[in-house]
């Protein structure tokens, strides 16, 4: 047991979300919240070329067939072949001179590139399918469903209407290892790299799984290749260092995360007065800069300042990490606790064996519905509060606002189909993670001129309303961070339901 618990937070806060329960509760946006997330009564309260860039030219022809491929956009448009379908629309495909002078259409972007021929595109898989079992062996109740077959759901949709810039998905599946990843992260890290650019070159990354650090990006963008994903929890440093490569469209940055969710808290009066500000966060360049560039910064434009921050460091015994955390911040007398990636629940269990009860600022990619279930006591939770863009990540279906679109609700019948329990939240989320990061592709490449990465960069920050399936509202636009949520909504733990609500509508993400 002491083994599998080296590198427990590793394994558990960067790999997948978790999920849980909550309710809905509508209040005046920037109305203070009491410890109870009611209302209080006092008053009304953000490259191109290289190794492996493509050979093509806009213009030249990319297929053989003069198909227009079908494009995932507005649903229920008509698709290529005239009829109407869920979740897909036909393309404005780029078109060719062909024999005789007649326009034609052209089959995807033009040219080619690694991992693409006439007919296919090889994508990667990322999947973590020991996440479960080794939850369970530390405590935590979450089941994520088969995230090989939830995949294999969407590209068989995909490829049944059309495929990817006009060509059939061929995915290359990678699963990490928990225990390799437990004994040797960054050795794991590279062999996920291996599998998609040396064992068998794909064109692009999809994955629902969070990596720590930037070992797997810096090989992976080393080789030109892009990567959608909904897993990650990077800073904006990290999206400015590989903007060529690396695309979230369901996400938003960890620098923006933790100073918009102070800016939401304070409107909401959760910092009260006197307050003393802790946060807890993985031992992580990528952490470090999120607190520096983004939480500090937001603290001191309300009068606040951070009081201590406590780095778990990854390579030792998670308990021992936390529960000095919590002796730290109990003697210093913070007040309240905030988050990056690093684990709410642990610090919990440690604090209420430790009588310690600060007040609690969370966000999404805390999970904080997954602190129920019994994972996290209720008297710790408290008083929580923060901002929420993943609805299966913030509350129970009970009180969910509803699929945030049409293409959400397509998801979740490919995953019925595909035999995954979808009533299980943490399996729903992983789900629709998996639509998303595959149709973010689709929808880029059926925008791009060609397979460059300058080319797909282009595609993809044309997509100014991206139709996600996992958050309210997405978009991307030029010479902005490839980082796509746009809305997010206040939550805050219920004392009479023991259960996250969502207590304000939904708000701009700067």
């Amino acid at each position: 047991m002491e083994s599998s618990r080296r590198k427990g937070i590793a394994a558990i806060a960067v790999v997948l979300a978790l999920a849980g329960c909550g309710s809905t509760v509508e209040t005046t946006a920037g109305a203070p919240i009491s410890q109870d997330g009611g209302l209080t009564t006092n008053g009304a309260a953000t490259g191109l070329g290289g190794p492996g860039a493509t050979t093509g030219v806009p213009g030249s022809t990319g297929g053989t067939n003069g198909l227009a491929p079908s494009s995932v956009g507005v649903p229920g448009a008509t698709s290529a072949g005239g009829q109407a379908g869920a979740g897909m629309s036909t393309a404005t495909a780029p078109t060719t001179t062909g024999a005789g002078g007649q326009s034609a259409s052209r089959l995807g972007p033009a040219g080619t590139a690694f991992g693409v021929t006439d007919k296919t595109i090889k994508i990667g898989i990322f999947t973590v399918q020991g996440f479960s079992s080794f939850g369970a062996s530390l405590g935590v109740n979450v089941s994520v469903g088969d995230q090989r077959a939830e995949a294999q759901a969407v590209i068989k949709y995909l490829n049944a209407h059309g495929g990817m810039a006009g060509r059939q998905i061929i995915p290359i599946f990678h699963d990490e290892s928990v225990s390799g990843a437990a004994s040797n992260y960054n050795g794991e890290m590279q062999a996920a790299c291996a599998a998609w650019t040396q064992d068998n070159r794909v064109y692009a990354l999809a994955s629902a799984i969070g990596t720590q650090g930037d070992t797997l990006y810096q090989c992976l963008g080393k080789a030109n290749v892009i990567t959608s994903s909904a897993g990650e929890s990077k800073d904006a440093q990290f999206f400015e260092q590989y903007a060529n490569t690396f695309y979230m469209p369901v996400e938003v940055n960890l620098t923006r995360i933790l100073h918009d969710n102070v800016d939401a808290l304070y409107g909401a009066g959760f910092f009260g007065s006197n307050a003393k500000v802790g946060v807890v966060r993985v031992d992580d360049p990528i952490e470090e800069r999120a607190v520096n560039d983004g939480l500090i910064p937001a603290l001191a434009g309300h009068g606040l300042k951070l009081t201590d921050q406590y780095a778990i460091s990854s390579g030792d015994d998670s308990t021992a990490q936390f529960s000095n955390a919590v002796l730290k911040f109990k003697a210093e007398g913070i007040t309240h606790v905030l988050f990056t990636f690093a684990s709410p629940l642990f610090f919990m269990t440690n604090a209420e064996s430790q009588h310690y009860h600060p007040r609690y600022g969370l966000h999404s990619r805390s999970s904080p519905a997954a602190l129920l279930q019994g994972n996290a006591p209720n008297d710790q939770l408290a008083g929580s509060m923060g901002i929420g863009w993943q609805q299966y990540n913030d509350v129970d279906a009970s009180h969910d606002p509803g699929p945030p679109s049409p293409r959400a609700k397509l998801c979740l019948k490919l995953m019925r189909d595909a035999g995954q329990n979808t009533s299980v939240r943490a399996t729903a989320l992983v789900g629709l993670w998996q639509c998303d990061v595959l149709f973010f592709l689709h929808d880029a490449l059926a925008a791009a001129p060609n397979f460059t990465l300058a080319g797909f960069r282009a595609g993809a920050e044309s997509l100014a309303h991206y139709e996600a399936a996992s958050t309210f509202r997405s978009g991307f636009s030029p010479g902005q961070l490839h980082d796509a949520a746009k809305a997010y909504r206040l939550f805050a733990f219920k004392n009479s339901c023991s259960c996250f609500a969502y207590v304000s509508g939904l708000r701009p993400a700067p």
